[in-house]
């Protein structure tokens, strides 16, 4: 196998337990469709733990779980992560939303 072209894309970590405690946050989590299917490790139905951490991409305000034009994530939370990225002029990138807070 060889690899014959790659791109270097910024990771973007947002430690935001808080956001694991909301319904609207566990219920987009647990609801996976075809127009929204985040990477996680978190198990469907279950509270949500240090393994609940969730990726996915964002690209000049969209991003890889937008449903069409709007985010199917709670629309206060993508407003903050859009508004986050846009103050470090960060235009594409891997956002890892952690349920762990800041450690050291």
């Amino acid at each position: 196998m060889k690899v014959t072209s790659f791109n270097y894309m910024p990771l973007v970590r947002i430690d935001a337990p808080e956001w694991y405690q909301r319904a609207d946050w566990m219920e987009w989590l647990n609801n996976r469709t075809p127009f929204n299917h985040p990477a996680t490790w978190h198990m469907e139905g279950e509270k949500p733990s240090e393994y609940s951490d969730v990726f996915f991409t964002y690209c000049d305000g969209g991003g890889s779980d937008y449903s069409q034009g709007k985010p199917s994530i709670p629309e206060d939370i993508w407003i903050i992560i859009d508004a986050l990225l846009k103050a470090e002029e960060i235009n594409e990138c891997l956002v890892w939303v952690s349920n762990l807070g800041i450690v050291g």
